[in-house]
């Protein structure tokens, strides 16, 4: 998976974890960037969107199935505490 779908996932975050309804539709970043590690992960990819949060939490290159934007530290998670 190419680094450039990396920023459409911290810019979905940031919208989901901006509404106050979490609930459909997500945001459309985060929807596209879903897509795509749905794609890459295969069956390893979360069933429900709290397995994706808790796996937000956890360091990126334990999980990220591609290249980072350059600069980003890989060994820090998306999320902290939720």
């Amino acid at each position: 998976m190419k680094a450039e779908i990396f920023p459409y996932l911290a810019i979905g975050l940031a919208k989901f974890f901006e509404k106050q309804d979490r609930r459909h539709p997500y945001p459309d970043p985060l929807r596209y960037s879903l897509n795509h590690m749905a794609l890459a992960m295969s069956s390893n990819y979360p069933k429900t969107i709290e397995g994706l949060l808790f796996l937000f939490e956890k360091p990126l290159n334990g999980w990220w199935p591609g290249d980072l934007p350059e600069g980003f530290d890989a060994n820090m998670p998306l999320l902290e505490d939720g």
